[in-house]
């Protein structure tokens, strides 16, 4: 054998290479071969550069590149022979070669992360709490109360014009904002500064009492009548959508508009059967399963979640670094992403990273050790993903997205795809697998 392995920790493996007699001769001759024919010099027709030509520009390199990948296919070949789970990159180390014309020797280290042998459980050892799926009369009111909603719409409220604005009104109102932290100090107060186009809004709608545009805001509106103006000086909040503008002092010109009230309609037959319902009872029976199912659904969630969990805990695994470093880099990648599309600032978004910094460490940790498990699970109950597991899912995704399942087959099985496919069939075989376990474990 020309190499020899050592253990250099718990997941961590060196294999040393003294590579000797190599002989590479044909694959340089056959490389420069191709040059020549390819190769059109000043001086000469395309294809007849003589053959000392060719080698005094493309030989050095050409060996060099032969040599290389026949270091890397002996390494490749070693993994193979040792069966070692080799995880991450490996680090080639120590490379040294000397050879004249394709043949010579080298030696080489390199070294390899890989995930160690461990032991599965039996899931009839684990016991859970069934949980109940009911669906109660509150949840279908609650989805009348919701549908009424969705139709209703703003009225102005009768006599609104002597009315003072309370919580629970809608108030239709204009803002004209100006900087409140560059007040005039001659003045003694904050009636001056500079204008805010982006902070002022026409014919805004406000629900006063809910905060959702600015709660100090909202507060001071209270007893506002129609017509009249005020000049309200607040903070921008935390919460607020413009995050640029967060902390910043600010005084807003307010003219009230108009108070109105939300109207809902009645719940009868006539307005289910504007959403294809037959009648009330038909609403109120295809609700219930849907609610029934919904809840199904979320059991279902909560018990895969105890499971890996549980799995988490009673499987002890020896990983490397690496491969938990790498996974919280990924985590990191999406969680920026998705704070960005979110507008925050570059502040904002370190902020999070180091409030959340340690949460994010334990969920990649977590994520890394579940998969292994549940990779292994799969292999040992022979767990595979199937066209029709596919064409189920593609038919899933077209209700959610929208789109033909033709369309989403067709996204799926262009070769530029071939990540979020390969990211898809995991996901499938990962979630027939947790179907398996939570039908083996017990539950009480």
């Amino acid at each position: 054998m020309s190499y020899t392995t050592e253990d250099v920790g718990k997941c961590s493996k060196k294999f040393i290479f003294n590579l000797t007699e190599i002989d590479l001769s044909t694959p340089l001759k056959d490389k420069l071969i191709e040059k020549q024919k390819k190769a059109d010099f000043k001086g000469y027709r395309k294809g007849k550069v003589p053959m000392s030509v060719i080698e005094q520009f493309y030989k050095p390199q050409l060996e060099d590149e032969i040599m290389r990948e026949y270091l890397s296919n002996q390494f490749y070949k070693a993994i193979d022979e040792t069966k070692t789970n080799v995880i991450g990159n490996p680090v080639f180390s120590n490379v040294k070669y000397d050879s004249k014309d394709g043949k010579g020797e080298a030696t080489f280290d390199v070294v390899v992360d890989f995930v160690p042998e461990f032991k599965l459980i039996d899931p009839n050892t684990l016991t859970f709490v069934e949980e109940r799926v009911e669906v109660s009369d509150e949840d279908i009111n609650n989805i009348k109360e919701q549908m009424r909603s969705y139709r209703s719409e703003l009225v102005v409220i009768e006599g609104s014009d002597d009315l003072a604005l309370i919580n629970g009104n809608y108030a239709i109102a204009d803002f004209k904002a100006f900087d409140a932290e560059e007040a005039n100090g001659e003045s003694g107060n904050e009636s001056f500064g500079q204008e805010i186009e982006k902070l002022n809004f026409k014919d805004r709608v406000l629900e006063i009492g809910t905060g959702l545009f600015i709660a100090d805001v909202e507060d001071q509106m209270i007893g506002m009548k129609k017509g009249e103006k005020k000049e309200i000086i607040t903070t921008i909040p935390d919460k607020f959508y413009q995050k640029d503008f967060v902390g910043k002092r600010v005084r807003f010109e307010v003219l009230l508009i108009e108070i109105k009230e939300l109207k809902k309609p009645e719940f009868d037959d006539a307005f289910v059967s504007e959403m294809g319902y037959q009648s009330i009872e038909d609403f109120e029976n295809k609700s219930r399963e849907g609610v029934r199912k919904y809840k199904e659904n979320e059991v279902k969630k909560k018990l895969y979640q105890e499971i890996m969990e549980k799995l988490v805990e009673s499987i002890p695994i020896d990983l490397p670094q690496s491969i938990i470093q790498a996974q919280e880099e990924a985590t990191r990648k999406n969680i920026d992403a998705n704070l960005k599309q979110q507008r925050m600032n570059e502040t904002q978004v370190k902020e999070y990273f180091e409030k959340w910094d340690e949460d994010i460490k334990k969920r990649s940790e977590f994520q890394v050790r579940i998969d292994f498990i549940l990779n292994k699970f799969a292999d040992e109950y022979e767990i595979d993903v199937t066209n029709s597991d596919l064409d189920k899912r593609y038919e899933e995704m077209s209700h959610e997205y929208r789109s033909s399942v033709e369309e989403i087959r067709k996204f799926y099985n262009d070769h530029k795809n071939s990540k979020q496919k390969l990211n898809l069939i995991y996901t499938i075989r990962e979630e027939k697998t947790l179907k398996r376990l939570s039908e083996m474990v017990r539950l009480n």
